[in-house]
């Protein structure tokens, strides 16, 4: 494909191409998607909770204190309830999730391109904008592609100033102190902890300590703990702010990073999931990654290539390892390092390229048919048709059987009652006006508690009506 072959001088149309793809393959997904129930809908009853209360900075989930996330993200979602309330979601999923991840690509390039060649710059910007998981990532309503893309930024700056290509300035040192703070009140203690360890991880194998002077790390990390601190400085006058504060620094933070409640997983959950996630590009890893590793004894001979996504990935790979609470979201950061280690085997083979363009091709194909098949997976499994059918109904109560998720549908649907348990519906007052909404596969119990007419389904989710004797 003629898209894939470019000239040294063919810069402009990197961004071209990128902007493009982001265009054509995957702005239609977020506006045929619908919020997703568990976390999706959460946030936008927290944002909700935001708006009625008028505290922009302690969050409460269905009145209980809510201190798992920063504010900045929803200061952007109450922004657009407020003015779009319309387009509330499409919206928060192009600024919060497509554009930041759409720059970061972008950043990627502009990166690397100042040590190789264009084409295969341009090779590593489109594998990591078509990696099927980080585009899953950047087109849900959630904080980590507006993150990553601060983290990205403080990570260019940084090397290009080390590597000698940009000019070295007082205003870009600070920038990366800035970008790292801003990312902290985006999603949290990543946003330092990545770009850190890269940095430390790089000099360390350089043995160029020293340089951590010249970027200024003593007042650099002093301005990041100040623009932390007057945050939680303002929590701590708001209603309940020192418990906030307590609850912040305490479960969400030390406690997610040394003994967390959920999400709790081995030490090696990370080595057995990673290759997973980078797919298609898998096996170009493990034999990029083995590369390095069997000549780590001559780091300092490396490319810049080469010592920026060894010690990007690597560090930061290993203190994700280390942290008791594990996602697989949470490496987001690292998937543009991954890919250049996963690209440098092809790089110089012609053999190896044609196959990766292939990949490519392949890729965007999939993306076309993802576009074609939304529509029928969200009729088909998605919580739009069903909560369609409750406005349509209007009636008065809507009953959830064994479904607690379901109270985020709250500001959808009005009065909404969970009913956890078979014991529960056994004694509840059933009238007329009410519905019961439930999971497919409870169908059985239900229907062993008395008489209900079905009124709506599809392949996940039920409504029911009790049958009038």
């Amino acid at each position: 494909m003629k898209i894939f072959n470019l000239e040294n001088s063919d810069t402009k149309k990197v961004y071209i191409y990128l902007g493009v793809l982001y265009g054509v393959l995957f702005i239609p997904l977020i506006f045929l998607r619908y919020p997703d129930l568990r976390n999706e809908f959460k946030y936008l009853v927290i944002a909700q909770d935001m708006i009625e209360s008028k505290n922009y900075l302690i969050m409460r989930y269905f009145g209980e204190l809510y201190p798992d996330k920063p504010p900045i993200y929803f200061w952007l979602l109450i922004f657009f309830k407020k003015y779009f309330e319309t387009l509330t979601y499409p919206l928060m999923l192009l600024i919060g999730g497509l554009i930041p991840s759409m720059i970061t690509s972008m950043l990627t390039f502009r990166l690397f391109s100042k040590f190789i060649q264009i084409q295969k710059a341009f090779y590593i910007s489109l594998s990591l904008s078509l990696l099927p998981f980080a585009v899953g990532i950047s087109t849900v309503m959630r904080m980590d592609a507006l993150m990553n893309l601060c983290i990205m930024g403080a990570l260019y700056i940084f090397y290009s100033l080390y590597f000698g290509v940009s000019q070295w300035s007082k205003m870009k040192i600070y920038s990366i102190y800035l970008l790292i703070g801003l990312g902290i009140l985006v999603k949290g203690g990543a946003a330092l902890a990545v770009p850190l360890l890269a940095i430390l991880f790089l000099l360390g194998m350089e043995k160029n300590l020293g340089y951590l002077k010249k970027i200024k790390i003593i007042p650099g990390l002093g301005l990041v703990l100040a623009i932390v601190a007057f945050w939680l400085l303002s929590l701590y006058f708001q209603p309940q702010g020192k418990e906030y504060i307590n609850l912040l620094l305490g479960q969400e933070t030390l406690g997610r990073a040394l003994k967390a409640k959920t999400h709790v997983r081995p030490f090696y959950y990370y080595i057995k999931m990673f290759p997973l996630l980078i797919l298609p590009f898998t096996p170009f890893f493990l034999c990029g990654f083995w590369g390095l590793i069997k000549k780590i004894k001559s780091f300092k001979e490396w490319t810049p290539v080469e010592k920026i996504s060894f010690t990007w990935f690597l560090a930061p790979f290993i203190f994700f390892s280390l942290l008791s609470g594990k996602l697989d979201i949470y490496l987001l950061p690292i998937f543009a390092p991954a890919i250049v280690i996963s690209l440098l085997p092809i790089f110089n083979n012609l053999k190896l390229e044609k196959i990766l363009k292939g990949i490519l091709a392949v890729l965007i194909g999939f993306f076309i048919f993802a576009n074609g098949a939304l529509p029928y997976y969200e009729n088909n499994y998605g919580m739009k048709p069903l909560v369609n059918s409750i406005k349509n109904s209007k009636k008065k109560r809507i009953i959830a059987y064994r479904f607690i998720d379901s109270l985020n549908l709250r500001d959808e649907t009005g009065s909404l009652i969970s009913l956890p348990r078979k014991e529960h519906l056994e004694n509840f007052k059933m009238e007329k006006e009410d519905l019961l909404l439930l999971r497919n596969k409870y169908d059985k119990e239900l229907l062993e508690t008395g008489e209900y007419i079905e009124i709506y389904r599809n392949k996940k989710y039920s409504l029911y009506r009790k049958e009038e004797k």
